[in-house]
């Protein structure tokens, strides 16, 4: 003996059922074409996330969940260091509305 015990196998996984499996959807460039663009982020020098354009980080702003209270960003703001736009949690501090680009 080789000191092995032996036993079935490991385990006994169900048998997969054609139902389960889905299709491969391949696409063609027309059909991503079709699909929204992706919001490119990287992160800042200063460690925040980098929005590379106004839209996107409005976008995300907008998409923030507002009934979780640790999410609590109000605004965007270009960042000077990065030359990208952030978003924040403090008010205009007095600036106009106008001053970003819609």
């Amino acid at each position: 003996m080789s000191g092995h015990r032996t036993h079935g196998p490991c385990r006994q996984y169900p048998p997969r059922l054609a139902a389960v499996r889905r299709k491969l959807d391949l696409h063609t460039g027309a059909d991503v074409a079709q699909l929204p663009p992706l919001v490119r982020i990287a992160r800042c020098g200063s460690g925040k996330l980098k929005y590379f354009n106004f839209a996107d980080a409005d976008l995300a702003l907008a998409g923030i969940d507002t009934s979780n209270p640790n999410r609590r960003e109000q605004r965007v703001y270009p960042c000077p260091l990065c030359q990208g736009w952030h978003l924040t949690s403090q008010d205009r501090h007095g600036r106009a509305a106008t001053e970003y680009p819609v």
